[in-house]
Formats: C-alpha cells, sequence, structure tokens
C-alpha cells in the first residue's frame, strides 16, 4: 500500500470510529489480533494506518506494495 491509501484508511477508520482516540484502540486492537492468527502484512498494514493516525509517515507498508 502506499502512503496515500494509508491516509485514506486512517481518515476513514477516524470517521467510522468517532474519534482519533478510538480509531487508534481499534488499531491497536485488530494489529493484536492480526499477530495472533500469524497475519503478519495485514499487521503491518494496520501498523501503517496506527502511525498514520499518530501523523507519522508509514515507510514499512509501502516497502510491502
Amino acid at each position: 500500500m502506499n502512503r496515500l491509501q494509508i491516509s485514506r484508511m486512517a481518515r476513514r477508520l477516524t470517521r467510522t470510529e468517532g474519534s482519533p482516540d478510538a480509531a487508534l484502540n481499534e488499531a491497536s486492537r485488530v494489529i493484536a489480533e492480526e499477530d495472533a492468527r500469524g497475519r503478519t502484512q495485514k499487521a503491518d498494514t494496520w501498523r501503517a494506518i496506527r502511525d498514520a493516525l499518530h501523523g507519522r509517515d508509514a515507510p514499512a507498508a509501502e516497502e510491502g506494495s
């Protein structure tokens, strides 16, 4: 995924969850769930979304695209 896609997903998640804090909590929950299931790539995508919610770039997600 590229940075634009990650940014859009982060904005959508914030709208869906109702607040940035709720979006961060949901992203963290999904990361833990995907890690537990052994889905590393999906967990990395959600980490990039979480980083975008924090206002940081997400270069790790872009490498995998």
